[in-house]
């Protein structure tokens, strides 16, 4: 061999470390390669992330634009304008001031989904015109899409942030959007005083955030504000919700069969759903909105229809 065979013989034969601590050194050489390899992946799943989120918050902004610019040609096309509304929510609490949603906004500082997909369900499922209630509706988006179609809906909102920022629809109709903390009896009434009923109340993600004590002055509300037969349609989720400082969204999480006596006890019996899941605003998959999908994660949530029964039929539930 020659001499530089000779000086690796050696090396190898006669090594300067121990066995023991060759390995060791070996071992912790692997274990910052794995370190390396897992700061990668975790980069990689971060940017993966971030791009998901940019290009479902793009897809909004896209379908956000193409909304509009169809409410501009069916304004045109058809002529017609917003007739103004002479209502009022008669409340002792006008704002939902104390909770969570209130004093760290989130959805109704961000949300203003949009389903042009349900309104025309409905008019399938239900009629034309409908009168329509939104309860929790953020920025109005839906109230936009009734109204739009020709039918008198109303939206009633917890927090006052949309108002304040005269976001969304609170700058389009001003009318036919209002504040209370539904936690509390609220009367929509006329002019005159009267209470109004409407064939459809809607709310998206709202029951959730009630507590327990306070849901059956809600559904109470619900069912005095629906005709005689008229429905209540919604999701609800079923999963906790804080944010990055530990604020508690969700008060109420219940299953399915929970829920369903809660409203039957009030008078709401519910019913079997005429919708598809792709009908529904929020829990569906939605691309105008930023939530849960039913289909995808089903223990995340679910969507309820519940009739109003009529005044001499018994109630059911405990």
């Amino acid at each position: 061999m020659d001499n530089s065979d000779a000086a690796r013989a050696t090396t190898i034969e006669q090594p300067d470390l121990p066995l023991s601590d060759r390995v060791a050194a070996i071992d912790a050489k692997l274990d910052d390669l794995l370190g390396r390899i897992s700061a990668l992946q975790t980069h990689c799943y971060y940017d993966s992330i971030n791009w998901n989120n940019f290009k479902a918050r793009f897809d909004r902004f896209v379908l956000e634009c193409e909304d509009r610019q169809r409410d501009v040609l069916e304004t045109l096309i058809r002529g017609s304008a917003v007739e103004p509304v002479d209502l009022r929510v008669a409340t002792a609490n006008p704002l939902a001031g104390d909770t969570p949603d209130h004093l760290f906004p989130r959805g109704t500082a961000a949300d203003n989904t949009r389903s042009p997909r349900f309104v025309a369900a409905c008019e399938t499922h239900f009629g034309f015109p409908l009168r329509h209630l939104d309860i929790g509706s953020a920025g109005g988006g839906l109230v936009w899409d009734f109204t739009r179609r020709g039918h008198f809906s109303i939206g009633i909102e917890g927090s006052d942030w949309s108002r304040k920022e005269q976001r969304a629809e609170w700058r389009t109709i001003p009318d036919r959007l209002f504040t209370a903390d539904v936690r509390f009896p609220f009367r929509v009434e006329d002019g005159a005083g009267a209470v109004q009923q409407f064939d459809l109340v809607t709310a998206w993600e709202l029951f959730e955030h009630i507590p327990e004590t306070d849901l059956p002055t809600l559904l109470h509300s619900i069912h005095q504000h629906l005709r005689p037969g008229g429905v209540v349609v919604a999701s609800i989720a079923t999963f906790a919700d804080c944010d990055a400082a530990g604020h508690e969204f969700h008060a109420t999480i219940r299953d399915r069969t929970w829920w369903e006596t809660a409203f039957a006890a009030s008078g709401l019996d519910p019913v079997q759903s005429p919708f598809q899941l792709r009908d529904y605003p929020r829990g569906s998959g939605n691309p105008r909105a930023c939530d849960w999908d039913a289909h995808a994660n089903p223990e995340l949530g679910f969507h309820i229809v519940a009739r109003r029964q009529p005044e001499n039929a018994p109630r059911t539930g405990t």
